[in-house]
Order: structure tokens, then C-alpha cells, then sequence
């Protein structure tokens, strides 16, 4: 490069900039400058090259235009003629393209990434916060692929996760251990920069004040994104219920989140809610369900609206509205303005310790049918989980692009007790205690349309009263007999051959979870088995909305 460094840039920017290598990967802390450094070097290399391309794959489509404008600002800022071209089409989709024309036939051209639009251009290519994008390996192919013949590539992200493409990329780079790289890869060329580094070369905020790292990561409630945003470090996921790699792949930019903060008054806070929904996509063809779990000071309390779209067997979630310690007429005046504004059909509310007489007064106000109190008894929370987990793991959820949302899901861990049982439970933060989940659960067992408080009766047969309203499928049912393949299993304690379903109140064939003879926990059954069962029982599904088991 023959122009002079912008002295605007900090040393973590000017060593990015100088740096000539064809193949360069930065690990870098959040909003550190690093998508302003790139966006500069581009536009020197465009103006110094006839006929340059670069292209930019962003994360979302708000993000791709963010980095279109800070490009049209440097060619402002040195007083270089270009034309910015916003939200044009590409290649005649509905996808959008923003593009800054030079005189001299160069362009930059800004998209949201995918497998396509990756493959769309021949020329250099940044992937910017590579680690969030969808099917991150397809678009590195094809991207790698557009750059072979002599092109840059340039990544760039954030960690997220010990897993996906970026991280493989910056193993071989030495920039997963927490600090600068310590060797170099003879193609990558690794840069390293957190929010410690990047405060000692001189950071300053938005005002020209020197960055109190200290203060700033304070203000952050949760251990895992202050690492992860702020401290370059990769998280393991390996004991998540959910990995990262199906978070991302769930995020959408579609969906919104409301934090209402402690020190807000009832009005502010059902002003804030109000306009959120205004803001909400209208639900076309699609059943509104709600969850909500409580709490009151040390927990936050999160309401979630969800969107089912059941001849797609797809589920959006538009809205989230997360509470710190507001007093209890509060969550009730906003979870009755959701009910209510949003058309909810069917809700579930945590109705465990302190959630029990919200549970009973929303109940009073839009019925029992409408609204079920969920205690968060062992069984319940494990049903729960496994019902939550299937649509990630189907592609089949979109929830908002949100930090705090991401964070609260991939905090529920799944432990094995020493009975050999599971639980499914998280640590307790100043973040909350997985709060987030809880409440998408809860909406999605709404979805379900299964009772979640029956399951409290699936953990153990029918004895006495508390299996008086079960009906185990045997004879009765298409001439089964209990031990009939697809009806029973086989318990790994006491070697009986034991059922495997009964009929629910509603007519539907429930899993058993326990041995009726020893109480021993049953092995799951495979989906084969339950879609067979459901069959046989007139051709409903025995797993339920989303693959229930």
C-alpha cells in the first residue's frame, strides 16, 4: 500500500491496515474498530487499484449497511468521489446489496452472507464477525473459492464458542488461548486485540474519554459474554443442553427484546412494552403462545411471545421482554398487555414459590383453558428442555439476535443425578438463572398444546390417586399387548418388560419415563417408535408439537 496510514487509527488498526498478507484473521473485542479499520483499508485499496472488488459479507442485513455508510465516510473523509447505492437487488432476489461505485471502475459491495451471495462475486472478500454467521462453513468455501486466484480474504470476529469455522481458523492461527499469538501459521496472518489491549494503545469512548475497562466490564451481568465479547476468550459448549453452533443458527434480526430495568416506573415500563408490540410483525397464519417465568429480586423475570406456524412446523419468536426486579403488579400489568395485544391463544406461566399467584390471577382473568400454571417440578423442567431443544436442533425456531437471549439458553446445563436420573439446570448469575429459556419453553409447550403439569405424572406409573387419570396402552388399544414391540421397553434394572406409553386425558399416547415395577429411570425411545405408536393410536403424533417426547 503506497497512502499514508489515517492517523485516526489506533496501533491495533495501523498493524491490521500495514499488514500485507493475502490471508489475515483477527480475534478482537466488541466495538474496538476493527470493521471501521477494514472498511478504511478497502476504500485506499480501491482507489489505488482500476477494477478492485472487494466484497463484504456481514452477520445481518443491518449490519451490512452499517458498513457500507462507515465506507461512503471515509471516501468523504479524504475527499475521494464515490456513489453509495443502497438496498439494491441481488442478482434479482429479494436479498439486498449496498454498493459504492468508484470513477475509476472499482466498487465495494456490502451483503448479508450466505452460501449464495458468497458465491456471487469473484474478488476479495472480508467476512466481518464471521463467527455468528450461518452455515459459516458453506460460506467460507465459497468464499475461500472466490479468492483463490490471488484475491484477499480477509476474517474477522468475536469468539463464540469452542466450535464452527472461525474457531477452526483461529486455532491454526494460535489466537483461541486468551492472548496475542505466540507463533505464526506460514498462510494465516493472526491479529489479536481485547478490550485490555486495545484500552492500553489509547481507546477512547464516543466522547474522547479513555475506556475504564474496569467500570465497562462491571456494567456486563454475564461471566460468559464479558469473556467471550470483551476478553477474546472461546467458551466450551460442551456441557450446554444447547450448543452455540444452534444458537446462531436460530438468530434472527426479526425479532425484538425489551430489558426494563429496575429503576423504571409502571408507566415507562408498559410504554416500552406497548411500542414493542406495535413494532411486531403481524401474526399471519400463525397461533400466538406466550411463556412466562417469574421472579422477583435476584432472577429476572422474562416473558416471551412465540409465533407457531404449524403447516410449516416453524416458530418464531418476534418479541422477549426481560424484568429486573420489578415489583410484582408490574409483571402482572405487562404479561395481561402481552395476553392481550398480542392475541395469545394459549400461555404457560411458572407458577413454582412466588409465581404461584400471578399463575392464579392471570388464570382468573383469561381462564384456565387459556393460561396453565407450570410448577417446575424435576420431570416437568426435563420435558421441558427436551421440548425446547428439538426445534433448534431442527432449524426450526427463529429467536432475536440478542446477547442476553443467547446467553440465557446456552446456559442450561443437563447433569446426571446419582440415581442416574437427569437435571437440567443452570448457574446462578447476576445475569439471571437461564431465565430466557425457561420462558421460550414454557411458549413452546404452550405451542405443544400437551398440559405441561400432566407430565409431573410421567416420571413414575400409576399408583393410586396420582395415576388414577392414565391408561396404559395395551389390549385396549389396536390389540397391543404389553410387550409388543412399539408399546413397551425393556427396563435395564429389573430386566421386566414394562409399558412404554399411556393415554392421556386428551387421547394422546405419552411416553412413560419410569419402570412401573423399580422406578428406575426407562431408555429413550427412538423417534421411529413413537411415530409407529402414534400410528397405531388413529395416526396422531405420540411426540407432539416440535418432536415432543
Amino acid at each position: 500500500m503506497t497512502t499514508a496510514i489515517n492517523p485516526i487509527l489506533y496501533p491495533w488498526q495501523q498493524r491490521w491496515v500495514k499488514d500485507p498478507a493475502r490471508l489475515k484473521i483477527a480475534v478482537k473485542s466488541t466495538q474496538i474498530g476493527f470493521s471501521f479499520a477494514e472498511s478504511y483499508d478497502d476504500v485506499v485499496d480501491c482507489l489505488e487499484r482500476d477494477r478492485n472488488l472487494w466484497c463484504i459479507l456481514s452477520r445481518s442485513e443491518r449490519q451490512a449497511l452499517e458498513f457500507a455508510r462507515k465506507s461512503k465516510e471515509h471516501c468523504n473523509a479524504i475527499g475521494a468521489v464515490a456513489q453509495l447505492l443502497e438496498n439494491e437487488s441481488f442478482e434479482g432476489t429479494s436479498m439486498k446489496q449496498h454498493i459504492i461505485e468508484f470513477p475509476n471502475l472499482s466498487r465495494i459491495i456490502v451483503l448479508t452472507s450466505n452460501p449464495d451471495t458468497a458465491r456471487g462475486y469473484t474478488g476479495n472478500v472480508v467476512l466481518d464477525e464471521f463467527a455468528f454467521h450461518k452455515d459459516a462453513k458453506a460460506v467460507f468455501t465459497a468464499a475461500y473459492g472466490r479468492a483463490t486466484l490471488g484475491f484477499k480474504l480477509r476474517v474477522i470476529s468475536t469468539p463464540f464458542g469452542e466450535s464452527g469455522k472461525f474457531y477452526e481458523l483461529a486455532k491454526l492461527a494460535d489466537l483461541v488461548s486468551g492472548r496475542p499469538p505466540q507463533k505464526k501459521h506460514p498462510i494465516w496472518s493472526g491479529h489479536w486485540c481485547d478490550i485490555h489491549l486495545a484500552a492500553q494503545e489509547g481507546l477512547r469512548d464516543a466522547f474522547g474519554r479513555p475506556i475504564n475497562v474496569e467500570e465497562l466490564l462491571a456494567g456486563v451481568e454475564d461471566e460468559d459474554i464479558r469473556k467471550q465479547e470483551y476478553l477474546c476468550i472461546f467458551l466450551s459448549g460442551a456441557t450446554a443442553w444447547i450448543p452455540w453452533e444452534l444458537i446462531v443458527q436460530a438468530q434472527s434480526s426479526q425479532g425484538e427484546v425489551v430489558t426494563i430495568s429496575r429503576d423504571k416506573t409502571q408507566a415507562e415500563a408498559l410504554k416500552m412494552v406497548e411500542e414493542a408490540i406495535a413494532r411486531m410483525p403481524a401474526p399471519t397464519e400463525a397461533e400466538v403462545t406466550y411463556g412466562g417465568d417469574v421472579a422477583r429480586r435476584r432472577d429476572l423475570t422474562v416473558n416471551s411471545i412465540l409465533y407457531y406456524f404449524k403447516a410449516l412446523n416453524m416458530v418464531h419468536v418476534p418479541l422477549v421482554v426481560r424484568m429486573h426486579a420489578q415489583p410484582f403488579r408490574v409483571q402482572r400489568a405487562i404479561a395481561e398487555m402481552l395476553i392481550e395485544r398480542c392475541g395469545v391463544r394459549r400461555g404457560c406461566q411458572d407458577s413454582t414459590g412466588m409465581g404461584m399467584q400471578l399463575a392464579e390471577e392471570l388464570q382468573e382473568k383469561f381462564g384456565a383453558s387459556r393460561i396453565e400454571a407450570v410448577d417446575f417440578t424435576g420431570p416437568v423442567k426435563e420435558d421441558l428442555a427436551v421440548t425446547a431443544k428439538r426445534p433448534f436442533e431442527d432449524a426450526a425456531i427463529k429467536i432475536p439476535d440478542n446477547s442476553y437471549v443467547a446467553g440465557g439458553i446456552h446456559a442450561v446445563r443437563r447433569y446426571t443425578t446419582a440415581a442416574g436420573n437427569f437435571r437440567f439446570d443452570a448457574e446462578r448469575t447476576e445475569a439471571g438463572h437461564a431465565d430466557e429459556f425457561w420462558s421460550l419453553a414454557l411458549a413452546l409447550a404452550a405451542a405443544s398444546g400437551a398440559p405441561a403439569v400432566a407430565l409431573q405424572s410421567v416420571d413414575a406409573p400409576e399408583r393410586g390417586e396420582r395415576g388414577a387419570h392414565r391408561k396404559i396402552l395395551t389390549s385396549k388399544v389396536a390389540g397391543q399387548e404389553a410387550g409388543t414391540a412399539g408399546w413397551s421397553v425393556r427396563c435395564p434394572e429389573c430386566g421386566e418388560v414394562v409399558p412404554a406409553f399411556y393415554e392421556a386425558d386428551d387421547g394422546e399416547p405419552r411416553r412413560i419415563r419410569d419402570c412401573k415395577n423399580c422406578d428406575a429411570p426407562l431408555p429413550p425411545l427412538e423417534a421411529p417408535v413413537l411415530e409407529e405408536a402414534a400410528v397405531r393410536h388413529g395416526g396422531r403424533d405420540a411426540r407432539g408439537m416440535m418432536g415432543r417426547r
